[in-house]
């Protein structure tokens, strides 16, 4: 009997490990041959897909990088160029006019200075082991404080 269960255990492991061997090579078959016509593999396509995302981010860059060098610069003509090339950028040339554009800027100076101390707030938040804010609809405000209390 134990004679019997020996063989059937390694006819077993024969069997699966040519089932995986099989399925390797079918796999490599078919991206072998997709490849020869032309198709992608998976991976080929979750690889481009990437390479696409990281080009359009880099572009995203520079744009914004070109935008934000024109309003530091408080520079009217350089700012509507740059824009007018982004999303909706005939839309935000359309509403700030030459007149307008120090207080546009201005106003960039305060929302860019709010998110500066947003981001020391969350720090000091983190040293203290407060629950971040907004992610619990405010009850991990109430429950820091009464942890506190």
């Amino acid at each position: 009997m134990k004679h019997f269960n020996a063989i059937a255990g390694a006819t077993l492991v024969a069997a699966i490990a040519l089932t995986l061997g099989m399925s390797t090579y079918a796999q490599e078959s078919a991206d072998a041959s997709a490849n020869a016509t032309g198709e992608y593999t998976f991976r080929q396509m979750h690889e481009h897909i990437l390479e696409d995302r990281q080009a359009h981010f880099e572009e995203m860059e520079a744009h914004r990088a070109e935008v934000d060098a024109a309003i530091k610069a408080n520079d009217y003509e350089a700012w509507k160029q740059a824009v007018s090339t982004g999303p909706m950028g005939a839309q935000m040339a359309e509403a700030i006019s030459a007149d307008e554009f120090p207080r546009f800027v201005e106003a960039h100076k305060l929302m860019q200075s709010a998110h500066d101390q947003m981001e020391q707030a969350h720090t000091i938040m983190e040293e203290l082991g407060a629950p971040q804010f907004g992610k619990m609809g405010g009850h991990g405000r109430r429950a820091f404080l009464n942890k506190q209390s």
